[in-house]
């Protein structure tokens, strides 16, 4: 089995919000030193409800699998889409808007192509809401 590796116990974070199933969830995520996601949290706006603690379940199981080695690319493009290929829930609403963030050397990544269909527009029941880094 692959060791696991583990981010330190102080870093930087990225916070911002994406829509799922009509619902604001937050996403808090966390990178290695070399740049790959390392780990994400999800959380929905009101405590100890089914879709919040869906949500933070499968975030956490996706922490997991990225920490021993999975990579997110994977994951994202193994989650549920629509037919017009626009995220299912959250979390691959969260890897869709992740994988859309400039590399650590600045330079801008294309909006990822998705199965079944463009980028998610607008109008698309699961959409990111803001996505600003957190200092």
């Amino acid at each position: 089995m692959t060791e696991r590796q583990r981010l330190p116990d102080r870093r930087a974070s990225t916070t911002f919000q994406v829509e799922a199933f009509g619902l604001l969830f937050t996403v808090t995520a966390s990178h290695f030193a070399h740049g790959g996601l390392g780990e994400v949290f999800i959380q929905n706006h009101k405590a100890d409800s089914g879709a919040g603690i869906m949500a933070s379940d499968s975030a956490i199981a996706a922490s997991l699998a990225l920490q021993f080695g999975c990579p997110a690319e994977v994951l994202r493009k193994a989650l549920s889409r629509d037919a017009r290929g626009n995220p299912s829930g959250p979390l691959a609403a969260a890897l869709d808007a992740l994988s859309r963030l400039p590399p650590a050397d600045g330079e801008a990544m294309p909006a990822p192509a998705l199965p079944n269909g463009p980028t998610p527009s607008a109008g698309a029941v699961n959409r990111i809401t803001t996505l600003e880094p957190v200092a």
